[in-house]
Formats: structure tokens, C-alpha cells, sequence
């Protein structure tokens, strides 16, 4: 074999390599790629909740008492909680939307990083809560699983999705003023997914 015939060889295989590791990379981070597109933040600084459902998931009255409980509580507490309602994930994690929507929209002060998400796609079923650094001495993995499945879903199963969002958030509120008692059972002595906002989007921010 002489020398044209190895160059001739040598290229064809760096390109057929070079075609392999792109695939490869496709078929890796495809579905990193197949975002739900995160809207911009609205300008106004009267909304905590968000209703982008074309479902009749809350009304417009329950709306706006679930948006002033937020409201007094983030100008008692300084912690920002955002309620975000959609129709559907297109496939996506929600505890990984929940975590992008709040990293865009920048939830919370940022010196303190004490922004929460609740995120609910009612198409998909699902709900997550997810929240800044600055909380997770508070709002751990358990803790958020526990206000999910005691507080929220029961009443989600019902189709009392405001009475849902509304025992959920008192449970948050609770939960972050020290005052959620657990008893093992996941109840706490009122009534009866990943706390920290993942290093990986603060990398890539």
C-alpha cells in the first residue's frame, strides 16, 4: 500500500469516525435539546401565579386569592413563590422545568436564593416543587414529597385543583416558618422532588 493509498484511507476513516462521534452526540443530548420553550418573565410585579392552561383548572377569583396569599407572604417573609400551571410537559421532567422556569425568571432575591416553584401540568398529572439553595434547610426532598402527596394530590384526584393549590401552599408556608411537625406517617399536626435547583443549570447559566 504506498503513501496516497494510506492518506486516501486515513481520511476516510477520521470522516467516518468523526460521523460516528456525531451521532453518538445526537442520540446523547437529543432529548437535552427537546425543551419546553420557558416563556419570559412577565414585566408585572403583581402576578405569583402563572395560569398558561387553556383547561378550566382554577377560575379567575381563585386565581387571584391564591396570587395574594403569595403576595403577603413574600412581603412578610421576603421568600418569592411562584405558582406556574400549563397544559403539558411535551415529555419533560417537571422537577427539571420547575428548576429551568426558576432559574430563567430568576424566582426569589438572589443574594439569598429563596425562590420556590410549584409547577402543575394538568394534561400530564403531574406537579413538582422546586426551590433555591437558600430553602433547603427547610423544603428538603421528603418535605416537598410529603406537601405533594398529603396536601396536594388528594384533592387533585378530586378535581378540586384550587383547594389543592391552596392546602398546598399553606403546607409550604409551614414548612418554611419551622411550624410542619412530621409524625412519620407524613402528616403534620395541622392536617396531614428535589429541594436544591440543579448545579448543572447554574453551570450552564
Amino acid at each position: 500500500m504506498n503513501f496516497l493509498m494510506i492518506k486516501i484511507f486515513n481520511q476516510k476513516y477520521n470522516r467516518i469516525k468523526f460521523q460516528l462521534i456525531l451521532l453518538f452526540a445526537l442520540l446523547v443530548f437529543s432529548p437535552l435539546n427537546a425543551q419546553y420553550d420557558v416563556p419570559e418573565k412577565p414585566t408585572s410585579d403583581l402576578s405569583l401565579v402563572f395560569n398558561y392552561s387553556k383547561r378550566n383548572v382554577i377560575s379567575a377569583s381563585e386565581q387571584q386569592q391564591l396570587n395574594q396569599k403569595l403576595i403577603d407572604y413574600e412581603a412578610k417573609t421576603s421568600t418569592q413563590i411562584i405558582l406556574v400551571i400549563i397544559d403539558s410537559l411535551y415529555s419533560e421532567d417537571p422537577n427539571y422545568l420547575a428548576t429551568r422556569w426558576g432559574h430563567k425568571w430568576k424566582v426569589g432575591q438572589e443574594d439569598a436564593d429563596n425562590g420556590l416553584v410549584m409547577l402543575m401540568s394538568s394534561g400530564d398529572r403531574k406537579i413538582a416543587i422546586q426551590n433555591g439553595y437558600g430553602l433547603e434547610e427547610y423544603m428538603t426532598d421528603a418535605k416537598s414529597r410529603q406537601v405533594i402527596d398529603n396536601f396536594i394530590i388528594p384533592y387533585f384526584k378530586q378535581g378540586q385543583f384550587y383547594e389543592g393549590f391552596d392546602h398546598g401552599i399553606d403546607a409550604i408556608f409551614r414548612v418554611l416558618d419551622g411550624k410542619f411537625v412530621e409524625d412519620g406517617s407524613g402528616y403534620d399536626e395541622g392536617d396531614s422532588m428535589d429541594g436544591l435547583w440543579l448545579f448543572l443549570l447554574l453551570m450552564l447559566g
